[in-house]
């Protein structure tokens, strides 16, 4: 599978140029890559939700381990990017009654220009590429300010598999 936006930016599943596949399980160090950076970031995950995902690990495709991580990753860059937020939180949680996967990451700053934080500026697909990922993989991503404002929530709602839907190992 291939995610094509311009013909200089090809991205597959296979991740990075050495072909590492990110998954879900990774996410504890993304996490910590973008503290490195100097976002203070949280990830939190019940142990009871911990423990359902261990047990779906291996029937989730690498698609969709891939999928997840780089939606995080993205909602993050976008807290760098867009936020004079100093720390996010990123929330991991499976609604077992509509078997779905919640991934909230959430941060409590204010707008403010990639120029004023020091960083790249946008090419403005980050949203556009996460609502394609999710869609891919039959969710949906929420992009919302909080109330009270400031803040900002993205919401990414996947369906985990069951027995009457698993998608297969590494398709789509």
């Amino acid at each position: 599978v291939m995610l094509l936006r311009d013909p200089d930016e090809v991205e597959t599943v296979a991740g990075g140029p050495n072909g590492t596949t990110k998954s879900i399980q990774d996410l504890p160090d993304l996490v910590a890559g973008f503290e490195r950076m100097g976002l203070s970031a949280r990830l939190s995950v019940s142990d009871r939700d911990r423990a359902h995902l261990d047990n779906l690990s291996e029937s989730l495709s690498t698609v969709y381990h891939h999928g997840v991580y780089r939606m995080v990753e993205e909602s993050l860059t976008n807290v760098l990017k867009h936020s004079d937020a100093n720390e996010a939180q990123v929330h991991l949680s499976v609604n077992e009654e509509t078997e779905e996967l919640l991934v909230d990451v959430v941060e409590h700053g204010k707008p403010v220009s990639h120029v004023d934080r020091g960083v790249v500026p946008s090419t403005g697909s980050g949203l556009r590429g996460m609502q394609e990922r999710a869609s891919v993989l039959g969710g949906r991503v929420e992009s919302t300010s909080l109330f009270p404002w400031p803040g900002w929530r993205t919401k990414l709602v996947l369906p985990l598999p069951t027995d009457q839907h698993s998608p297969r190992k590494d398709t789509v």
